[in-house]
């Protein structure tokens, strides 16, 4: 109890953690010394409220009184939920009397559920009794007084009390609880409606755990038969009085209707049977009303659930999902036709389907597959099918295990309005990454539920939908407009963004059809720098679950992103850099994640990255960029690429490797072109290698070998002591001087890699003449020439070409950029630019 004074005097929301293991270490002994341990803390309380009395001011003297009854309110309940059983009969009494004073005076001080200590099953008599006392001295009093508030604050705090019938005893006490609680024997002098409606929820939520998790037909058995018939009989005869006084007073539909689902369920199985349709078509009515609409969808999940339960195994599955049909038809067909809106509406629909998916699964499915298509108006019901299919694959690990699922409906419709958007829906970790290992040994996620047949169907669908989505609001990137997506967004747009960031949260567990082709990795990369936060964050998460769970996708993503970051607008630099960082990050864990499976003998001895060359171009190219911060991240992914191809211990030759699965295909002549160059060159290189080994000669040879003067400049003028190092030049854009050495030490690095590494040069060759073309203009007759405005981007492009070998269209095919369309620039330039650009090109034309 030391720990426990020091955090109690300082009062103070940091000692969460002490408080736990505290708490943590009660649990432990709890068997074995709790009544001791219970005498203590009661001592301690008295001893710690006599010191709070001290305090010198009020303020001090409440929080210190406050902390001490949280603490002790916590750490009894941690020894009750342990093991109850071991608590003497006064220690009970004792707790009985201040968790109800708590509940009706301070519940709203103290942020924990203290009606969880009214869970002590041998003790349910004197707690109604103390219940029935309490209610009756505040049924009389005011509306507006205290003391009606304090009677809303019993009823809540007595939802948690829990019905046995472990032993006869017990199932009478639960039998004489249920007759006191009866709502409409409760009557005050006025709006004597709430406090019915109160005691409603009480009870609906006392019933709840009964009903949802239990076998209600069997409550009882094993005990006396008189008292299982008593127990149903005062079932039904509330169950009748409450339905009378909900139809006679529709005002009270909202606290009866959830007390009567479990009532109904809480029947035994022929007066179950007998009644449920009849509850079933009650429901159906309230259903018109949108008011009602989610206390009538929360109590048709109960009652499928329920009835699903008890009656499949003595039904066949055809006439179970009939009937399970003609009690969900209303509300598909209500969702579908786009008239449930509410976040609450859509998540008790996913609880629908999730009930169902229990109990008939390819039911269920056909379920999803019916709310996934889009109309283009109606974005909810897609919302709404994909959230369904996501909490369905995040049961598969368990289903895979033999575990049943613990389903959690809410118990009345109170807080259903609450419920977050479903656009927000984040899995259980633990669940998310058994699902990703069982993925990544191909394992089909239906197969759990022995469906796997439909995969295909839920695949087509999927994909069906993204690409409605896609057309909708999935172009909407930040390098697209200066003005947010969110701005001025149509209601279109508005509506298919959420079920967008829904549906990408399915992959990897099912692959969209128009994805399985790898087109995946140009798509998924796209999204990572949408206009929407909530678009970007799932993309991102979704790239690193497929990295994890698809190992024969990561060489074609890593490839696809780097070429995709290099296509990326040159003045939107902070996108490049995100996505230079996010391919950085995905490199990192590549190699983690095949360190890890190296070492859990996963049997995957090498991995080939064979788009490395892929990479490697799109770094050259991205040296050539004005940013700094850019040619920094650039710098950083060459050395990266070095570390990674170690790592995965790829057989690949360094640089010439080819990926078969990006855009960029070259034509027959030009593989041959680069394999008689490859063929003279000898062994081939890292650019992180031609980097480290040349880059300090590169940069004395080229660091005065430009402008009007460079050939008395390269001769007499010294490069200054120390010799500046490459990232030194790289960093420094403080001058045009400082951009046109950089060009120049970027055209000598692209002739060595032309030797060491051609494959990368060549794509880098083209990828670069592709961004040149968007810094030059047309002059005055038409021809293009270097943009001045973009000049300092265009010097390092315009020279990195001159480094190329000659090339034609025999070689390169009709599309590609020749040798001669590249000196037709250069000349252009020369005749009609200005001074700066004129220079820029006739020195590209001296280093050809």
């Amino acid at each position: 109890m030391q720990y426990a004074d020091s955090v109690v005097d300082r009062a103070d929301d940091e000692n969460a953690a002490v408080l736990d293991k505290i708490l943590s270490g009660f649990e432990v002994v709890a068997r074995t010394a709790g009544p001791c341990i219970l005498s203590h803390i009661l001592r301690w309380r008295v001893i710690k409220l006599n010191e709070a009395g001290q305090e010198r001011t009020d303020i001090a003297m409440l929080r210190k009184r406050l902390w001490t009854e949280s603490f002790f309110l916590d750490a009894a309940l941690a020894l009750v939920d342990a093991h109850p059983k071991v608590l003497t009969v006064q220690q009970i009494r004792e707790m009985e009397h201040l968790v109800f004073d708590w509940i009706l005076n301070a519940d709203k001080y103290v942020p924990v559920q203290l009606g969880e200590l009214l869970k002590l099953k041998d003790k349910l008599m004197s707690i109604r009794d103390r219940f029935l006392r309490e209610l009756s001295l505040r049924l009389q009093a005011d509306s507006n007084s205290p003391q009606r508030s304090e009677l809303v604050s019993l009823t809540a705090g007595m939802r948690f009390v829990k019905l046995s019938s472990d032993s006869p005893a017990q199932l009478g006490a639960s039998i004489a609880f249920l007759e006191a609680a009866h709502p409409l024997k409760h009557v005050a002098s006025d709006k004597k409606s709430r406090v019915q409606q109160a005691v409603c929820d009480m009870l609906s939520s006392i019933l709840q755990p009964l009903v949802d998790e239990g076998d209600p037909g069997k409550f009882g058995q094993g005990s006396d038969n008189n008292l299982i018939a008593r127990w149903f009989t005062s079932v039904s005869a509330i169950r009748g009085d409450v339905m009378k006084w909900a139809l006679k007073q529709s005002k009270q539909v909202t606290s009866a209707f959830p007390l009567l689902a479990a009532l109904v369920c809480a029947e035994g199985d022929a007066t179950f049977v007998g009644v449920v349709d009849g509850f079933v078509d009650h429901l159906h009515k309230q259903l018109r009303d949108r008011k009602n609409a989610s206390l009538a969808i929360l109590c048709l999940t109960r009652c499928v659930h329920c009835y699903c339960r008890r009656v499949r195994p003595v039904s066949t599955e055809a006439a179970l999902a009939k009937w399970v049909a003609r009690a969900s038809l209303p509300v598909m067909q209500l969702v579908t036709r786009g008239a449930l809106l509410l976040s609450e509406h859509q998540e008790l629909v996913r609880q629908l389907c999730l009930v169902v998916s229990l109990h008939l699964p390819e039911y269920a499915v056909t379920m999803v597959l019916e709310l996934l298509p889009a109309d283009g108006l109606n974005w909810e019901a897609p919302m709404t099918g994909v959230a369904a299919l996501l909490s369905m694959l995040m049961e598969v690990p368990g289903r895979a295990a033999g575990s049943v699922p613990n389903l959690q409906l809410a118990s009345t419709v109170v807080g259903l309005d609450k419920v977050p958007p479903l656009h927000l829906w984040e899995p259980h970790h633990a669940d998310e990454e058994q699902l990703l290992t069982l993925i990544k040994k191909g394992f089909n996620p239906l197969d759990a539920y022995g469906i796997g047949r439909m995969l295909p169907l839920v695949s087509a669908a999927l994909s069906k939908l993204l690409v409605q989505c896609h057309a909708v609001c999935g172009s909407a990137k930040l390098t697209g407009s200066t003005r947010s997506f969110s701005d001025a967004p149509s209601k279109e747009r508005m509506g298919a963004l959420p079920a967008f960031a829904m549906a990408l949260q399915c992959v990897p567990y099912v692959m969209p059809d128009h994805w399985t082709n790898g087109r995946i990795c140009d798509d998924l990369v796209g999204y990572t720098i949408h206009c929407e936060g909530v678009v970007r964050q799932i993309s991102t998460a979704v790239l690193h679950n497929c990295m994890y769970a698809l190992p024969e996708l990561r060489d074609k993503l890593v490839g696809s992103m780097a070429l995709f970051s290099l296509r990326l607008p040159e003045e939107h630099v902070e996108v490049v850099q995100d996505a230079l960082v996010l391919l950085i990050r995905t490199m990192q864990e590549w190699g983690a994640m095949f360190a890890v499976e190296s070492l859990g003998g996963d049997g995957i001895l090498a991995q080939d990255f064979s788009t490395m060359s892929w990479v490697e171009g799109c770094i050259l190219g991205l040296l050539c960029a004005s940013s700094v911060k850019i040619r920094r991240l650039a710098a950083a992914i060459a050395e990266q690429v070095r570390v990674l191809y170690a790592e995965l211990g790829s057989k690949m030759l360094p640089s010439l490797s080819r990926s078969n699965s990006l855009q960029w295909s070259e034509p027959d002549s030009a593989k041959s072109h680069l394999n008689r160059v490859s063929a003279t060159v000898g062994a081939s290189s890292f650019v992180a290698d031609v980097i480290d080994r040349k880059s300090a000669a590169i940069v004395a040879r080229c660091y005065w070998d430009f402008g009007r003067w460079s050939d008395l400049w390269r001769t007499w003028r010294a490069a200054p002591s120390p010799l500046p190092a490459f990232v030194d030049c790289l960093a420094c854009t403080k001058s045009s001087s400082d951009h046109m050495r950089w060009a120049r030490i970027m055209c000598e690095l692209m002739k060595e890699l032309w030797k060491k590494c051609p494959s990368a040069a060549r794509l880098a060759h083209f990828e670069i003449y592709s961004k040149l073309q968007a810094a030059t203009s047309l002059d005055n007759f038409g021809r293009s020439v270097l943009s001045e405005g973009k000049l300092d981007y265009g010097r390092a492009l315009c020279l990195c070409l001159s480094a190329a070998h000659y090339m034609d269209s025999e070689r390169l095919g009709d599309k590609e950029f020749s040798t001669r369309d590249y000196v037709r620039l250069l000349v252009s330039t020369c005749r009609s630019g200005v001074d700066s650009q004129q220079q820029v090109a006739t020195l590209a034309l001296g280093l050809i």
